[in-house]
């Protein structure tokens, strides 16, 4: 589905809205994190409708890369993923408190959703 947005001059410009049914192989209204806030551990889940690769990425509030996992098409399945984020970068370093931003990318897709770490 498109609709119309604006863009900073006030002009016109088509803008991707995400329905419930997944027309790409992942499902936007269905993925998310629990617990959110967490503290120690939180599972991302996601519903795929196409078997493709993922990319789970985690970036903290200035756009930097704290976490990264990519699964492939072969550990997943129809339905309903989940997967653990220990609240640690990739050197295992506990990330600090704060909003970061949770991205789930496929082939033809990616969500975009707020996560909050308070220890």
């Amino acid at each position: 589905m498109m609709m119309a947005g604006l863009n900073y001059k006030g002009t016109p410009t088509p803008t991707q809205v995400y329905s419930a049914a997944a027309e790409n192989g992942l499902n936007y209204d269905t993925a998310y994190n629990y617990p959110n806030p967490f503290s120690d551990k939180t599972t991302i889940r996601f519903n795929m409708d196409e078997i493709s690769e993922v990319s789970v990425r985690i970036y903290d509030s200035n756009g930097s890369l704290v976490w990264n996992r990519n699964i492939s098409a072969g550990n997943i399945s129809y339905g309903t993923n989940n997967i653990s984020w220990d609240g640690a970068n990739d050197s295992g370093i506990p990330a600090s408190n704060g909003v970061y931003i949770m991205e789930i990318k496929t082939e033809k897709a990616s969500v975009r959703k707020k996560i909050a770490i308070i220890r």
